[in-house]
């Protein structure tokens, strides 16, 4: 069309403008099917990558992305700032292209955070059943194994810990979550990352604060941080074939594999609870420990959706979606999060007041009824070592 309308005379039309506006909307018309084809192109290039990890697929990927990133640029270059013919908005491609980029390597970083996570595991397990407990790290990798599937046995666990075995019991689930989280959403959320962070911290807080002094904080580290290393396994599992861009591919578009894995992930969330109960239960018994693990999820749960409540759930998802971009970035944009997902306004408010509810109810079943009715002696349960030796 453009052609034919370049091949004809100037002369020949009633005004030369108008020819020359119907060249330029031409010009506009293919500048943009180009453009879109090319992204095209490279959309479906990545999904055949994600879909049977070819190498050629890959390469093939890498070209049109290559394309459609010179092809966008011009068009911007060209049509910014034009009334007539205004540049598309193409935010949302290019932080596809963003993440896209970014996929290789994060598959890699988890296939490293995975063997080390692995091994971690393993290293508790053979310790389990042999001496190797008494080498330097070892212990904390029994006690993770053994607080994480038989929370019962985490006072046991973490018995005569070193300093260095206590610091690992600590940092070693904590530096495992921040990077599963982080590799997660290719180090782009950081939202993300700190409402993920910030509910473990406040949880592990109102733990630390319900427990009296003379009561050891290991046993429940042990069983909590233990169920988080599992957990992390099968994030980083799922991301070690091509990334979180491979993983949200699998989980939208492979019915069998998103129930698997939302089965176990979900399984395991609740056994972190359940564990953390059981190991608190050796030391203040079943009713107190159920009340200070209420507490402990009220408090998480109720601080983070205030806090949410106050910017606005509207702000707050776009926010979230914008570094995770899990949703149609234009269809949130026009229409707004909650109203596509059909999300009340007030559910924030709701979320904090389920949260506080739940912390009241767990710390009056964390306090003390009475001389010996939890089924330990009052005064009693296990101590820090030093402190009992003292």
């Amino acid at each position: 069309m453009r052609d034919l309308v370049a091949g004809t005379d100037a002369s020949t039309w009633r005004d030369s403008e108008l020819r020359d506006a119907f060249l330029g909307t031409l010009d506009y018309q293919a500048d943009v099917l180009r453009m879109l084809g090319a992204y095209r192109e490279m959309f479906l290039e990545q999904m055949r990558w994600h879909d049977t990890l070819s190498p050629d697929a890959q390469a093939a990927w890498s070209e049109a992305r290559d394309e459609f990133v010179k092809l966008a640029a011009q068009h911007r270059e060209t049509y910014t700032g034009d009334v007539d013919h205004p540049a598309w908005n193409l935010d949302a491609a290019l932080q596809f292209v963003e993440r896209a980029d970014r996929d290789a390597a994060m598959a890699w970083v988890a296939r490293i955070l995975l063997a080390l996570a692995a091994a971690w595991i393993v290293i508790g397990m053979i310790a389990t059943r042999t001496r190797l407990v008494r080498r330097p790290g070892a212990a904390a990798a029994r006690a993770t194994w053994l607080a994480a599937t038989r929370p019962w046995r985490a006072q046991e666990s973490t018995l005569g810990l070193l300093p260095l075995d206590r610091w690992l019991l600590l940092l070693v689930p904590v530096a495992l979550l921040v990077g599963t989280r982080a590799v997660q959403t290719s180090f782009l959320s950081w939202t993300h990352l700190v409402v993920v962070l910030a509910a473990w911290l406040i949880f592990a807080l109102a733990v630390e604060l319900l427990l009296t002094r003379k009561r050891s904080p290991w046993p429940v580290i042990a069983a909590v941080g233990g169920v988080v290393v599992l957990r992390c396994i099968v994030t980083l599992t799922a991301l070690a074939f091509t990334g979180p861009g491979g993983y949200w591919f699998a989980f939208w578009t492979d019915p069998v594999r998103r129930t698997v894995y939302i089965s176990i992930a979900f399984a395991l969330f609740l056994w972190v609870f359940v564990a953390a109960g059981w190991a608190l239960s050796t030391q203040l018994g079943r009713r107190r420990a159920t009340g200070v693990v209420l507490a402990a999820i009220g408090a998480a749960l109720a601080i983070p959706a205030t806090a949410v409540a106050i910017i606005g759930l509207e702000p707050s998802l776009s926010l979230w979606n914008d570094q995770m971009g899990l949703l149609p970035w234009g269809l949130a944009r026009i229409l707004g999060l909650t109203t596509y997902l059909e999300i009340p306004s007030d559910t924030a408010w709701w979320a904090a007041a389920v949260g506080a509810v739940l912390f009241v109810i767990g710390v009056l079943l964390a306090l003390r009824w009475g001389r010996g009715r939890t089924g330990v002696p009052a005064g009693g349960g296990t101590r820090h070592p030093e402190r009992a030796q003292g």
